[in-house]
């Protein structure tokens, strides 16, 4: 059985993990509704109806919860940046990415065509480098 500090920590660390990533949090919000569906199927047949009264209960609760994270959980990482609590996320800089793959491309378009063409493309590109 664990102690109440040491489900606190446990907690405090998965709130951090999700606040942190951007998967996590979409999936968190995704994942909880079924995962909670699942159990009430599988344990239906066996528990009395005032336990099962109980656990539907339980399941919309589960599904007011998972939709106010999903709904607040953004807001909330977004407040842990600010605070200075979590690095903000690096934006990816695709434009210079973008363009070398271009100029890759009209290279080998250009060596690589087919016909007399590309033939003199690649003798003027190794007179060139020879040079």
């Amino acid at each position: 059985m664990l102690s109440t500090k040491t489900k606190a920590k446990a907690g405090a660390k998965t709130a951090k993990t999700i606040a942190e990533s951007p998967l996590l949090r979409s999936a968190l919000g995704e994942a909880a509704p079924p995962i909670a569906k699942l159990g009430v199927k599988a344990g239906k047949k066996r528990m009395s109806r005032k336990t099962r009264k109980q656990l539907e209960q339980l399941g919309d609760t589960v599904g007011t919860v998972a939709s106010l994270a999903g709904d607040y959980v953004p807001q909330a990482a977004k407040a842990a940046q600010q605070l200075g609590l979590v690095e903000p996320p690096k934006q990816k800089k695709t434009a210079p990415r973008v363009f070398v793959g271009v100029v890759i491309g009209a290279v080998a378009t250009y060596l690589l065509e087919p016909g007399e063409a590309g033939r003199k493309h690649r003798a003027q590109v190794q007179r060139l480098v020879s040079s």
